[in-house]
């Protein structure tokens, strides 16, 4: 059994299974995953909406294929962009996008808690020297 650097999603690409993580860092700073995942979102909602008369864009696809590219690379650094071009089709392609997109909605809320979490710890501790100068 192979040994992976990150835990993940299982994924299936052609005959080939892969543990897709999350996406590295370097693919917000560097690729624009975040602005990349919620155009495409939104053009495959419109594609459902109507499947012939919206059709998915080149650049939609490209998308999917270069962020998912750069999820599954991180457990499978001997994969080349080749060989993961000729493993993808969009059925298969588009199912482990949604995979991907449901855990950054998942990360997303993390974030989110998080935040909020430091945001209340931080008026806490302002609240605690207000009181503190107020007592002096």
């Amino acid at each position: 059994m192979e040994t992976l650097k990150y835990k993940g999603q299982e994924v299936e690409f052609g005959d080939k299974k892969y543990v897709m993580p999350d996406l590295p860092y370097v693919a917000y700073e560097e690729f624009d995953a975040f602005e990349k995942i919620a155009k495409t979102v939104m053009s495959v909602a419109e594609m459902e909406s109507a499947p012939f008369l919206k059709p998915l864009k080149k650049e939609v696809f490209a998308n999917i294929r270069e962020l998912l590219y750069l999820a599954i690379r991180r457990n499978y650094p001997e994969l080349t962009e080749e060989e993961f071009k000729d493993q993808i089709n969009p059925g298969n392609g588009l199912a482990a996008f949604k995979k991907l997109v449901d855990r950054e909605i998942e990360i997303q809320g993390i974030i989110k808690q998080v935040t909020e979490k430091n945001e209340e710890t931080q008026t806490e501790q302002a609240d605690k020297k207000k009181n503190q100068t107020i007592q002096k």
